[in-house]
C-alpha cells in the first residue's frame, strides 16, 4: 500500500463519513477519481482495494462502485483536559507550505492553499520511542479565529487543540494508519534498526463544528516500537486514544 493510495483512500472515507457519498450512492467513475485527485489508475485501484477491506464500499461487475450500505462504525474523540505525551528532542522546524492534492483534499482546500507547518522530533516520556510530528495548519483556519495561539506557528499541539476547543466545543478526529519502509533518514532520526526498517504512520484531520476540516497531522515512528489503541464507538460519544 503506497502513502498515496491510502491518503485517497482516507480523503473518500472522509467524504463518505460527512455524506457527501451517502449510504448506497455510486461513486465517480475511475477516470473520474484520477483526474479528482491527479493520480494514476492503479492507485486509485489501490486505494478502492484498502476501501473494500474496511467494508466502506461495495463493488457490482459492470455496474460500478458503492457505498456500503452498512458501514463499521467511525472513530470519535471529544477533547479533554490535554497533556504532552511526548516532548521535543529537537525544536521545531516551521516553514510555510503549500497544501499538496492529497492534503487539500482532506482539508477540503484548493491544492496550493498556503499552510503552516510545523515539524519536530519527539520522544514518548514513558516509553522512550521516537516519532516524527509534523502539523499543517492552512492560514484559512489561523485566520478564521481571533486566537493568538493559532497565528503563531511554533504553538505546541496541546496548545492548539486548546485553542480550537474553545472556539468549536467539540472535535473529532478520521485517522488512517499506513505502515512502509522507512527512508535512510527516518531510520537515523526515529533509531529504527536496519532488520526492522518499517514505520507506521498516523494521518489525523481534526475537525469542528458542521465537520469543518480545521488542520492536519502525521505521526512517523516505528512499527516495531508503536502501539496504538482505540476505544470504538458507533454513536458521538466519548472515546480515547493513547500512542505509546
Amino acid at each position: 500500500m503506497t502513502d498515496r493510495a491510502a491518503a485517497i483512500a482516507a480523503a473518500i472515507a472522509d467524504q463518505i463519513s460527512q455524506g457527501t457519498y451517502p449510504t448506497g450512492t455510486q461513486l465517480p467513475s475511475h477516470a473520474a477519481l484520477c483526474e479528482t485527485y491527479g493520480a494514476t489508475r492503479p492507485t486509485i485501484q489501490e486505494a478502492l482495494r484498502l476501501l473494500h477491506h474496511q467494508h466502506l464500499i461495495t463493488s457490482s461487475q459492470g455496474i460500478g462502485t458503492f457505498v456500503a450500505r452498512t458501514a463499521p462504525p467511525t472513530i470519535n474523540r471529544t477533547p479533554s483536559p490535554h497533556r504532552e505525551p511526548t516532548h521535543p528532542i529537537e525544536p521545531p522546524v516551521i516553514t510555510r507550505v503549500t497544501l499538496a492534492d492529497i492534503e487539500a483534499a482532506l482539508l477540503d482546500l484548493d491544492p496550493g492553499t498556503p499552510a503552516f507547518a510545523v515539524s519536530r522530533l519527539v520522544m514518548d516520556v514513558e516509553t522512550r520511542v521516537r516519532a516524527l510530528h509534523r502539523i499543517l495548519l492552512p492560514y484559512p483556519t489561523a485566520a478564521a479565529h481571533d486566537d493568538a495561539a493559532l497565528t503563531t506557528p511554533s504553538t505546541s499541539p496541546a496548545e492548539l487543540y486548546t485553542a480550537l476547543a474553545r472556539h468549536h466545543r467539540r472535535l473529532t478526529w478520521w485517522e488512517t494508519i499506513t505502515t512502509r519502509t522507512a527512508t535512510p533518514d527516518e531510520a537515523i532520526a526515529l533509531q529504527i534498526p536496519r532488520r526492522s526498517g518499517h514505520v507506521l504512520i498516523t494521518t489525523r484531520t481534526t475537525r469542528g463544528r458542521r465537520d469543518t476540516p480545521l488542520l492536519l497531522e502525521h505521526t512517523t515512528s516505528s512499527a516495531t516500537a508503536a502501539t496504538i489503541a482505540y476505544r470504538l464507538t458507533s454513536a458521538p460519544t466519548t472515546a480515547r486514544t493513547k500512542t505509546t
